[in-house]
């Protein structure tokens, strides 16, 4: 879990213990999106952050709690940027997903290189907050799942093309993909 101040905390699932506390941004003050995966491929979950007000991402190795990645996801933004992590390149390594809060739009990182791979607007002229989740795939990656928030509206795009899958209206909110912690 992120606090705040993006104080990040990693528990124990078993045992509810605390195993590692650190701060993700020294000195930042805002919200931190957050979203725990395997981007390393080298076992235990990595943490992946985005600072609330700047689009800075941070990989943190889930083994040593040290920095492993860090850059800006949109070059010259402001605003809040929603993260997450899966495999979408079919790689057996999470990629990184993220999402601008302010105009929908989302991008796609290697997981091994840090590259971008792809670049898209989820909801042509929307201007608000957008979620992230993902979907199996048939050929065995993922698939990008963005809900426009306050609204009904959701898009899968396929992960690696960002080409759009489905558009939709979806009656039960209960099931949205929120990343937000």
């Amino acid at each position: 879990m992120a606090g705040i101040n993006g104080h990040v905390k990693v528990f124990d699932g078993r045992t509810g213990a605390e195993l590692r506390s650190f701060i993700a941004y020294p000195g930042y003050t805002g919200s931190v999106s957050l979203s725990v995966t395997a981007t390393n491929g080298n076992g235990p979950s990595d943490i992946v952050t985005a600072a609330g007000t700047n689009g800075h991402v941070r990989v943190f190795d889930g083994r040593t709690g040290e920095a492993v990645r860090s850059f800006f996801a949109y070059s010259g933004y402001v605003g809040s940027v929603n993260v997450l992590s899966v495999d979408v390149s079919r790689d057996g390594v999470a990629d990184i997903v993220t999402g601008a809060d302010v105009n929908g739009h989302v991008k796609v990182f290697d997981g091994r290189t840090g590259k971008e791979v792809t670049s898209y607007f989820a909801y042509a002229g929307f201007t608000g907050s957008i979620g992230l989740g993902y979907e199996p795939a048939l050929d065995g990656g993922n698939d990008i799942s963005t809900f426009a928030i306050g609204s009904t509206h959701r898009k899968l795009f396929d992960g690696m093309t960002g080409a759009e899958l489905r558009s939709f209206l979806d009656a039960d909110m209960d099931n949205r993909p929120d990343d937000h912690v």
